[in-house]
This record gives structure tokens, sequence and C-alpha cells, in this order.
């Protein structure tokens, strides 16, 4: 039997028809009355404990709101970060604006921005992070995002390092590598990271979902030889 709750109406309006199991409760549906909506089709898991009103269209709005309802941690934006179209400063000052009393989640918001260095990209990879446990597993441990100061005073973070030794390595993405301006950009960078004595090894993403024996190998080999030089040199 339809049950029509006007918070429960004015709710889904506002937040793309996506709910949680603690916000339906709060709206008075008792865990009985939820089972029975998911059982007469009213209501549709999208996730544990997260449901869509089947009145309202599945896009991208309301499974990023499912992503969010499922995780109060979770914060979803535009993709402007990751093709470069604005930085973390630039959010901030969004946030500045956008920021206020009665604006649903606005604390999140400020909370998870707040929370994070600006130079540190969305999440670390799971290709760095492939690469990062493989060459552990071979006796080569890195960081991730290392700071290394160039001569120019700009501070850059190559994706995995060592910095006792300057030693690091980037992974590209054709994503984020693919342009002429971005390849420049690069090898630039590199020139620069190799006047202060370091080594920049770049590896691709389409080689580290092969993970080939002989790309660990050449790395590892290169890791070696450069801290051999750098400890002569030191």
């Amino acid at each position: 039997m339809p049950v029509f709750v006007p918070a429960l109406a004015k709710w889904f309006r506002t937040h793309q028809g996506i709910a949680n199991r603690a916000t339906l409760i709060s709206l008075g549906l008792s865990p009985a009355t939820i089972k029975a909506l998911v059982g007469s089709g009213e209501l549709i898991v999208e996730h544990e404990g997260v449901y869509r009103s089947a009145a309202w269209p599945v896009d991208v709005s309301s499974r990023c709101a499912a992503f969010c309802a499922a995780d109060d941690r979770v914060v979803v934006c535009c993709g402007g970060l990751r093709r470069r179209q604005f930085d973390v400063p630039a959010l901030y000052d969004v946030g500045r604006l956008l920021c206020r009393r009665g604006r649903d989640g606005a604390s999140q918001f400020a909370q998870v921005l707040t929370s994070r260095p600006t130079w540190r990209r969305p999440v670390d990879s799971h290709p760095e992070l492939d690469l990062l446990n493989e060459l552990a597993r071979r006796g080569v441990h890195l960081a991730t995002q290392v700071a290394v100061t160039l001569l120019d005073g700009q501070v850059i973070h190559p994706d995995l390092g060592d910095p006792t030794c300057a030693f690091y390595i980037e992974v590209d993405d054709h994503e984020w590598h693919g342009g002429r301006l971005a390849s420049t950009y690069d090898a630039q960078r590199d020139r620069q990271v190799r006047l202060i004595g370091g080594r920049v090894e770049r590896v691709s993403t389409d080689e580290i979902a092969s993970m080939s024996p002989l790309l660990i190998a050449q790395l590892v080999a290169a890791y070696h030889q450069h801290r051999s030089l750098a400890v002569r040199g030191a």
C-alpha cells in the first residue's frame, strides 16, 4: 500500500530521491514500513542502508547522492580538479561563498576541504598504490607525494619517491599527460629535478596495468643505481 509522508516527499525533492535508513526513520518511517516499501518496489535499494524513491530517475546526481548517503565522510564534486580547470585554493574561495547557515552539506564540505593539504590530489590513484606495493615486495620502499624543492623555490610532489637519495617515480595517465603542453611541463620539471641531483622515472598506467617483471626489475635496478651514486656523491 503506498505510503505518503509529506516530510519524506520534501526530502526526496531536495536530495535527488535518495535517503539512507537513518533519515527514513527520522522522518517517521518504521523499519517494518521501510521493508514493506522495498518489497512493493516503492523504494529501491541502491547500497546497503541507502534507498532511492522509485519515482525518481537514475542519473549522475542520484548516484552521487547515494554514495554520499552511504558514508557521511564522502563529498562529491565535479571533475575540475582532475582536468586542471581549477585548483584547491579556488575551492576554498568557493567554499567561503557557499558555506552559509542553512545550506545542507556546507559544514561537511568545509570539513573535508580543510582536512587535507592544498597540494594533495584528491586521492592516490590505484596504479600508484599497486606500483608502490609491488616495489615494496622487492625491497624498494618509497613514499607517496613527497615534497621536493626545486632551485627556483617551487615545491613539487612526485607520485612516489625516496627523498633520502632523491629518487622519484611519476605515474603518467593518458588523461593527465596526453597533451603537448603537459608533456612539455613534465620534461621541464624533470630537468629541474636532475639539476638538484635527483632522478625521475616515468611509468605509464598501461605499464602498471600489465605489471611486467621486466618493468619492476628495471625500476628496482634504477633505484639501487641512483642510490649508490647518491651515497658515493655524499
